[in-house]
């Protein structure tokens, strides 16, 4: 393993699991969401990393570790390329992971 800047990119999953989470019910400045909402680490299918990001389309008391989700992506022709084309993930519906199916990810 290396510190050194990666030279390519990489393609990644944009489904995983919801391996911790936090619901927030306190406004962040510069935060324009309704309270309240979560905020998730998503260990990637396929990924060595998680990656934090929003949980929508949910109500927040049904967030829990081991839930499938899914990316939500801006349109097309709004892309940059950055992890900032993900407007937020939702749930899959796929039936959750198993907690030991993610816990040498937390």
């Amino acid at each position: 393993e290396s510190l050194a800047p990666a030279d390519e990119f990489v393609e990644v999953a944009d489904r995983g699991v919801v391996t911790t989470f936090c619901i927030v019910n306190i406004p962040v400045i510069g935060r324009a969401l309704e309270l309240p909402y979560v905020v998730a680490s998503i260990a990637l299918d396929g990924a060595d990393i998680s990656i934090h990001a929003l949980i929508q389309e949910c109500k927040p008391e049904e967030v829990r570790m081991g839930m499938r989700v899914e990316a939500v992506w801006k349109p097309d022709g709004e892309r940059e390329g950055s992890h900032e084309d993900i407007l937020h993930f939702r749930p899959t519906g796929e039936p959750d992971m198993p907690r030991e199916g993610f816990i040498n990810r937390l």
